[in-house]
């Protein structure tokens, strides 16, 4: 849904635009902005985190926008916003 709502923004930018002031502008632009954060995209330099037992106990990677680190615990990158997927991660 959030593609088609990116979409829609950008191909109807003109005649979303043609009555309005620089704010409707600043306010198209960050519409789009939020939307494209709330699709998932993959943390990417994912690492095991392990226990003495050699189980699994988190998992540790980049956001793919800020490159700051974050655990597999976060579903939103707390520094930028953007949503995660950290299910059947690739790197």
């Amino acid at each position: 849904m959030e593609e088609r709502a990116i979409e829609y923004f950008k191909y109807n930018k003109e005649s979303l635009l043609s009555s309005v002031n620089i704010d409707g502008h600043i306010f198209h632009r960050l519409a789009i902005e939020a939307l494209e954060k709330q699709i998932q995209r993959k943390p990417v330099e994912i690492k095991e985190n392990h226990d003495f037992k050699g189980d699994i106990i988190c998992k540790n990677g980049y956001c793919p926008i800020c490159k700051n680190e974050l655990s597999n615990a976060y579903l939103f990158c707390h520094y930028c916003g953007q949503k995660l997927d950290w299910d059947n991660e690739q790197n």
